[in-house]
């Protein structure tokens, strides 16, 4: 049975991703035109289309955080400290 709160939060989250679509990465707007032509059907709802959408927000806050821009820094690895 589909979740009709559920497709809600779900195009939710594809519009605030959208907000900061200049600043995704290759995979991450690939995933997020799959996610738009997914969700222009009716009917279409899989519990882990949120948290992906969910996911990418949160990369894109912790980029920000270390002043990574992807079209700069596409193939940089950001070293993190390993404890």
């Amino acid at each position: 049975m589909v979740k009709l709160s559920r497709i809600a939060e779900v195009l939710k989250l594809i519009e605030e991703v959208e907000e900061v679509a200049d600043r995704l990465l290759p995979n991450e707007r690939e995933m997020l035109a799959h996610l738009k032509a997914k969700y222009r059907e009716p009917g279409q709802d899989d519990f882990d289309d949120a948290i992906c959408l969910e996911v990418i927000r949160r990369n894109v806050a912790v980029r920000a955080g270390y002043n990574w821009d992807p079209e700069r820094d596409g193939g940089r690895l950001i070293e993190l400290l390993r404890q």
